[in-house]
């Protein structure tokens, strides 16, 4: 979804002269990753399928770098994973 968000965005960037590198997408999903990399074929068809072949089409143009790199790095993914107490606090509690 933040792809398909960026894209416009993108678009405008370019057009008003201010050219665009591939923007980085991180995943945490290796099955997803090596299937827009063209690293493996998926056997079955899905409904998810559309999406992630609009993705590998993003990323044929030039648009896109899709990676992978594991959950504990992914921001986005937080709330998904179990963290101490202490993880959860701000690094300025306790510095007076």
């Amino acid at each position: 979804m933040v792809t398909q968000d960026m894209v416009p965005l993108r678009n405008m960037l370019n057009k008003m002269g201010w050219p665009q590198p591939r923007s980085p997408i991180q995943t945490d999903n290796s099955t997803a990753n090596g299937y827009v990399n063209n690293t493996i074929v998926v056997k079955r068809l899905k409904s998810a399928d559309m999406r992630i072949d609009w993705l590998r089409c993003r990323e044929a143009q030039g648009q896109f770098r899709i990676y992978w790199d594991k959950g504990t790095n992914n921001n986005a993914d937080y709330h998904t994973k179990r963290h101490p107490p202490a993880w959860h606090l701000p690094s300025c509690v306790g510095k007076a």
